[in-house]
């Protein structure tokens, strides 16, 4: 019975350390529910000219001089779609939102904001989210997607601490890098499946990501590349639907979707409260 024992024991031993040999794993993308559409602004949303994209005052107070950082990054994004203008050159300060629930983001200005109360259906891992409102266009087509209306970026304060520097004290983040890869959010892109990419499914505290690599900029270039074509087919089936597609046109059902940037290694998309996508590395 001991002898037993003891050559179960072994076997448990060899089996755990045969497991901690094994290469680094990739990445896990865990798909929940169906995948969501292509996201994307459209000469619909913007037809009023490129958005005019604000930040909380709270955080030029926090770190002086971080608004002009931030419009550095937006335009990173902006000079790569060179198809449309999507955000003005220019941000604009405004007086900071920092409210206990998303709903009231919804508003007549889409910003930057910094939350030190953080919100109850949102999980405290999560460094900062993009809350994006959409509409379907085209639904049931090829050319299907789910055409931007609204979004804002917050980030957690109550739960992180964060740097206005590539480097800086241990445990905080680069605030420059998270807004980076917000801001692809807020422009439509999802996340990638190349950890050194900006739009990397998790960021750790000790990584700065300043620059797009061509894999961001490959993918917000697909994104955006039938801008013109689907701007065009929705123009023309406004102009000659009938009464009934006219109406579908007229009145869309709006969709909120919540992108979450976690620190443990995990990221979350829910669309209309429902999880959509969840990306965890297993080793976090």
């Amino acid at each position: 019975m001991i002898k037993k024992i003891g050559y179960f024991c072994i076997s448990l031993i060899l089996i755990i350390l045969q497991g901690c040999k094994s290469d680094e794993p990739a990445p896990v993308s865990i798909q929940a529910a169906s995948v969501s559409l292509p996201i994307r602004w459209s000469s619909q949303s913007l037809i009023s000219g490129p958005i005019t994209l604000t930040v909380g005052d709270a955080l030029e107070t926090d770190f002086p001089g971080i608004q002009s950082q931030f419009q550095s990054m937006a335009a990173l994004w902006d000079d790569t779609i060179t198809i449309v203008d999507i955000l003005q050159p220019t941000l604009s300060s405004v007086t900071n939102l920092d409210y206990s629930s998303r709903g009231p983001y919804q508003d007549s200005q889409m910003g930057i904001y910094k939350s030190t109360n953080w919100f109850p259906d949102i999980s405290s891992n999560a460094i900062a989210i993009t809350q994006y409102f959409t509409i379907t266009r085209h639904s049931g087509s090829s050319q299907a997607y789910d055409e931007l209306q609204h979004a804002d970026i917050i980030v957690n304060f109550r739960d992180f601490v964060f740097r206005d520097t590539p480097t800086g004290a241990s445990g905080s983040f680069d605030l420059v890098t998270v807004i980076l890869h917000e801001l692809g959010h807020f422009i439509g892109q999802g996340h990638l499946d190349d950890s050194s990419a900006v739009m990397g499914k998790y960021l750790s505290s000790s990584v700065s990501k300043r620059t797009l690599t061509a894999m961001d900029t490959n993918a917000i270039l697909d994104l955006y590349s039938n801008y013109n074509t689907v701007a065009l087919e929705f123009a023309e089936l406004s102009n000659t639907a009938g009464d009934d597609a006219q109406a579908a046109l007229s009145s869309p059902q709006l969709k909120v979707g919540v992108i979450e940037l976690h620190s443990d290694g995990t990221c979350h998309h829910y669309i209309n409260g429902k999880l959509v996508e969840s990306t965890r590395h297993p080793r976090m």
